[in-house]
């Protein structure tokens, strides 16, 4: 019986162990890859805001909705019927601020 108990009790720890392991391996490579993404999409509007005249950059759709979408904090450009093609200097400081973080 106390054979039974200490094995089953090793057991249990291993498993737990393995998946914990595994989870935060995984963890891992999911914040590598999302900070990946995060440095392409700053280095198209970064790029976009450093030649544009105005405060206010048309271009970019995708690069505005994943800073939308992970950031949670919405251009202050309009949008229109299609998306937001639009974004500003003062949006793309947020961003930074925020990842930078």
């Amino acid at each position: 019986m106390k054979f039974f108990f200490v094995s089953t009790v090793f057991t249990t720890f291993c498993i737990s162990w393995n998946t914990l392991f595994s989870q935060n391996r995984q963890d891992s490579l999911n914040t590598k890859k999302i900070k990946s993404e995060f440095n392409y999409h700053f280095r198209i509007l970064d790029s976009a805001a450093k030649t544009a005249l105005s405060d206010t950059i048309t271009c970019c759709y995708s690069s505005i909705y994943f800073m939308e979408t992970y950031t949670k904090i919405n251009g202050e450009a309009f949008v229109t019927y299609f998306g937001q093609f639009y974004f500003t200097k003062k949006d793309l400081l947020k961003w930074h601020n925020w990842y930078g973080k």
